[in-house]
C-alpha cells in the first residue's frame, strides 16, 4: 500500500474511529445519565407517597377513636345517672360496668384503659385490657387523676369538645410503666343539664397500633417520628433515643442536636423534599385529627357539633432520611452498565464499522424489550392492585349487605307474625264455644311461635357473630325458674309423641328459697337448646337436668339423655355454625340447626365453659358453666310489692299497619286505658299537639316521617311524657338509636301482652 493510502487509511480509521465512537457514546452517555436521574426521581417519589400514606393511616385511626368515645359518652348521658351518683350506686354502676365491658369486646388490641372519671378526678369505672381479656378494675385500686395534666385540660372544655393528649409514655402510680407503652388519652367532658362540669370519659389508645402500622409502610431503610420539639417518637436505627423526653437524663437528644439545618427546614415547613450533603430528607407533618375529619365528626349528628381541642398535641413530623452512599448505591448499576457497554462499543468501533451498527441495533431492541418488560412489569402491578381493592370492597358490602339482610328480614317476619300470634294468643285465651276455632287457633300460635324462634335463632348467631350480645342479669330464686322450667317441658312432652320419656330434676347447687343474681334469659335460653335437642334425639328412657355448685363462683348445669349419641370423630364440630344444618337428623327433625352453636356463643361470652361426653347408642351430657352472685333477697322483695298504676291512662298508638292496629285494640280491650290511632307521623305530631296524652307508642317506621324524627320534634315541645318505641328491628343498634331520639322505653315486635302492660305501668 502506498504511503499515502496508508497515511489515508489511518486518516479515514481515526476519523471513522471518532465518528462512530462519538455517534455511540453520546446518545449512550445520555441516555444512562436520564436513566440515573429517573431512579432518583422514582424514589424520592416513593419516599413521598409512603409518608402521605402512613399520614392517612395515622388520621382515619384516630377518628375511629372519636367515634367510639362519642358512643361511650351518649351512653352515659342517656342513663340518666350523674356521673358521681355512680360512686354510690351499686347496682346503675354495675349495669354501666357491664356496658362498659360489652363496649370493649374485641377491643383488647386496640386500647388499654376506657375510664368514667367524677369532676374531682376520682375514677369511677376503669376498664383494663390486656393481650386476651377485659377488665373491670374493683374499687380498691381505682386511683385519682386531678394531678395529670389530661385531667386538667379536659376540666376546662365544654361539653362538645374532644381533646387529644400528647404523644407519650404511659405512667402508672407516678412511674413510666414498663414495658414502655406508647399512649394517646383521647378524651371529653360531661357537661350535666345544670351545665356544670360533671366528670370525664377516656380512652387511653394504645400508640403502638399507629406506629406498627407505620412501621409496615416504611419509606426507607431509616425513618423516624418525631414530635413538635423535635424529639423522637420513633427511631428504627437507635431505638435507645426514642421517648427521650420522658427520661430527664435523655432530655438532650434531640434530632436538631445531629441535623439543625435540616431540623429548621422541616420545623418551617408543611411537607417537601431535599438533599443536601448528608442526604436525602422526605418529611410530612401530621396533626392528630386533620380538618377534614373536624367536618366528618359534626356530620355524623345535625344536633351535635364536635370541636378537636389539639393544642396541647401539636403537630408530628414524619421523617425518612437516606444517605448520600446508600443513593449511590441505588444507581450505581445504572453507571456500571453504561460504563460497560461505553467501553464495548468503543472497542467495537475501532475494528469495524458494521460490528457497531449492529450492535447499537442490537442495544436499542435491548432498550425497547427492557422497557417493555418495565411498562408490563407495571401494568401487573396496578391491575393486581385494583383486583384487590375491588375484592376488599365486595366484601365490605357483602357484609353490609348481610347486615341489612338480617335487619330487614327480622322487621317483614316480625310485622306478619305480630297479628298471627297476637290474634290467635287471644283466640286460645278467650271464652268461645268453638273448639274447632280453639284447635286452628292453637295450631296457629304454635307454628307462629316455631317461625319467631328460627328468626331469633337466626338472629341470635348473628349477634353473637358481631359481638352484639349484651349481658343483663336479674334476681330470683333459682330453683323455682329450674323448676317452672322442668314443668313447662313436661306438660310440651305431652303434646308431642315423647310423652312416655321422663324428664328428672335435681338441683342441688341453691335451696329451694336462695336468691341469686344471674341472667336469666340467658340461662333458660341455654338450657331450652339443650333440652329441645335431648328430646328431639331420644326415642326412649330419661332426660336428666342437673344443677351443682362449682369452683370462682360459678354454677355446672348439665343435660344428659339416653338418645342416639354423637360419634367421637363428630363431637368436635358440633359447636360450630351450620353444622348441624347438613346433618340428616336434622333435616329429618326439623330446626335451623344453630342451637348448639348459639349455647356455645352465649357461655364463652358469659364467660363460662362448654363440654360434651357422649356415647353412640347409650346417650349424651352437655355440660356448662355460668358465673353468678348471690343476690339481697329484701330488695327483691321490695321490686316484686311494687303497686301497679290501675288508672286510666290516655295513649297515643303510632301505627301505620290496619292489622296490627286492631291487635293493639283488642289487647286494651279489658283495660281502663283509653286509644287514639295515628296511622302516619304528621298525624300524630297533629293528635300531639292538640291533645294530652299519658303514654305515646311510637312505630318507628313510618310512610312519611319516620318515628325517630316525630319523637325528636315531640322532645322539642313535651320532656315529660313517656314514648315507647315499637318495631320490627331487633338489634342493639336499633335499640340505642331509638333512646337516643328522645324514647323513654323500646320493645321489639310482636308485641306480647304481658311485657307491653309492664312498660305502660313502670
Amino acid at each position: 500500500m502506498l504511503p499515502v493510502m496508508k497515511r489515508y487509511f489511518g486518516y479515514h480509521l481515526v476519523i471513522s474511529f471518532i465518528v462512530l465512537t462519538g455517534l455511540f457514546a453520546v446518545p449512550l452517555i445520555l441516555f444512562y445519565n436520564f436513566k440515573t436521574d429517573t431512579r432518583l426521581n422514582e424514589i424520592k417519589t416513593r419516599e413521598t407517597h409512603n409518608l402521605k400514606l402512613q399520614q392517612t393511616v395515622i388520621e382515619e385511626t384516630l377518628g375511629g377513636v372519636i367515634d367510639n368515645l362519642l358512643l361511650l359518652k351518649e351512653h352515659i348521658k342517656t342513663s340518666g345517672e350523674p356521673v358521681n351518683g355512680y360512686q354510690n350506686s351499686g347496682i346503675e354502676k354495675e349495669r354501666l360496668e357491664n356496658d362498659f365491658k360489652a363496649f370493649s369486646i374485641g377491643k383488647h388490641r386496640l386500647y388499654d384503659q376506657l375510664r368514667l372519671l367524677s369532676a374531682n378526678g376520682n375514677e369511677v369505672i376503669r376498664v383494663n385490657f390486656s393481650e386476651d381479656s377485659v377488665k373491670i378494675v374493683d374499687e380498691n385500686h381505682l386511683q385519682n387523676k386531678s394531678h395529670r395534666y389530661y385531667f386538667k385540660e379536659l376540666s376546662k372544655l365544654n361539653d362538645d369538645d374532644i381533646y387529644i393528649s400528647p404523644f407519650d409514655l404511659n405512667i402508672e402510680y407516678g412511674k413510666i410503666e414498663q414495658p414502655i407503652k406508647p399512649m394517646l388519652r383521647i378524651g371529653t367532658p360531661i357537661i350535666d343539664s345544670s351545665g356544670q362540669f360533671s366528670g370525664v370519659v377516656l380512652i387511653n389508645y394504645l400508640g403502638q397500633n399507629i406506629l406498627s402500622s407505620v412501621n409496615e409502610l416504611k419509606p426507607s431503610d431509616y425513618y423516624m417520628i418525631l414530635n413538635q420539639n423535635g424529639y423522637w417518637i420513633q427511631n428504627d436505627r437507635d431505638p435507645s433515643v426514642e421517648w427521650s423526653f420522658m427520661y430527664d437524663s435523655l432530655k438532650n437528644q434531640r434530632f436538631q442536636d445531629s441535623f439543625n439545618a435540616e431540623w429548621t427546614a422541616i420545623q418551617n415547613n408543611e411537607k417537601g423534599q431535599f438533599q443536601n450533603k448528608s442526604g436525602l430528607f422526605t418529611y410530612q407533618t401530621v396533626y392528630p385529627v386533620r380538618e377534614d375529619s373536624l367536618q366528618y365528626i359534626s356530620e355524623k349528628d345535625e344536633q351535635e357539633t364536635v370541636n378537636i381541642v389539639r393544642d396541647q398535641v401539636g403537630f408530628w413530623k414524619l421523617v425518612s432520611y437516606i444517605d448520600n452512599a446508600t443513593l449511590q448505591a441505588q444507581t450505581t448499576p445504572v453507571k456500571t452498565e453504561r460504563n460497560i457497554i461505553l467501553l464495548f462499543f468503543i472497542l467495537i468501533s475501532a475494528g469495524l464499522a458494521y460490528g457497531a451498527t449492529k450492535i447499537r441495533v442490537n442495544e436499542l431492541i435491548a432498550k425497547k424489550n427492557l422497557k417493555d418488560l418495565n411498562n408490563n412489569l407495571e401494568y401487573e402491578v396496578r391491575q393486581r392492585t385494583e383486583e384487590i381493592r375491588k375484592a376488599r370492597q365486595k366484601a365490605e358490602e357483602n357484609d353490609r349487605l348481610k347486615t341489612a339482610f338480617l335487619n330487614n328480614m327480622s322487621h317483614e317476619i316480625r310485622t306478619p307474625l305480630n297479628a298471627i300470634i297476637g290474634f290467635a294468643d287471644l283466640m286460645e285465651k278467650s271464652d268461645y264455644d268453638d273448639k274447632e276455632t280453639k284447635k286452628f287457633a292453637h295450631i296457629i300460635n304454635k307454628r307462629g311461635n316455631d317461625l319467631l324462634v328460627i328468626v331469633d335463632d337466626i338472629l341470635d348467631i348473628s349477634k353473637i357473630e358481631s359481638g352484639q350480645v349484651s349481658i343483663y342479669e336479674e334476681q330470683c330464686v333459682l330453683y323455682n325458674e329450674l323448676f317452672e322450667l322442668t314443668e313447662l317441658y313436661n306438660v310440651r312432652k305431652l303434646q308431642t309423641d315423647k310423652a312416655h320419656i321422663e324428664l328428672q330434676f335435681d338441683c342441688a347447687c341453691v335451696s329451694e328459697k336462695e336468691w341469686v343474681k344471674i341472667d336469666i334469659g340467658k340461662l333458660r335460653q341455654v338450657l331450652s337448646n339443650l333440652l329441645n335437642n335431648a328430646f328431639k334425639f331420644t326415642e326412649k328412657g330419661k332426660i336428666e337436668l342437673k344443677c351443682i355448685a362449682h369452683e370462682n363462683k360459678m354454677l355446672l348445669f348439665s343435660v344428659s339423655d339416653t338418645g342416639i349419641g354423637i360419634p367421637k370423630d363428630k363431637q368436635e364440630r358440633v359447636f360450630e355454625r351450620f353444622v348441624q344444618s347438613e346433618n340428616r337428623l336434622t333435616i329429618e327433625t326439623g330446626g335451623t340447626g344453630l342451637g348448639l352453636s348459639i349455647v356455645k356463643g352465649i357461655v364463652d361470652f358469659l364467660g363460662g365453659e362448654v363440654w360434651l361426653e357422649s356415647t353412640p347408642d347409650v346417650g349424651s351430657t352437655f355440660c356448662f358453666t355460668m358465673p353468678y352472685k348471690k343476690a339481697n333477697q329484701e330488695e327483691e322483695d321490695a321490686d316484686l310489692n311494687e303497686k301497679t298504676d290501675d288508672r286510666s291512662l290516655e295513649i297515643l298508638v303510632v301505627e301505620d299497619d290496619p292489622i296490627n292496629n286492631e291487635y293493639i285494640k283488642t289487647m286494651f280491650n279489658q283495660t281502663n286505658h283509653k286509644l287514639t290511632i295515628a296511622v302516619s307521623g304528621s298525624q300524630a305530631l297533629q293528635y300531639e299537639n292538640d291533645k294530652f296524652f299519658d303514654i305515646i307508642l311510637m312505630d318507628i317506621k313510618l310512610p312519611d316521617i319516620n318515628g325517630m324524627e316525630v319523637t325528636k320534634q315531640i322532645r322539642k315541645r313535651n320532656k315529660s311524657i313517656k314514648i315507647i318505641a315499637q318495631t320490627a328491628y331487633a338489634s342493639i343498634e336499633d335499640k340505642l338509636e331509638a333512646l337516643r331520639s328522645g324514647c323513654n322505653e323500646y320493645i321489639s315486635k310482636p308485641l306480647q301482652v304481658n311485657k307491653l302492660m309492664d312498660l305502660i305501668v313502670k
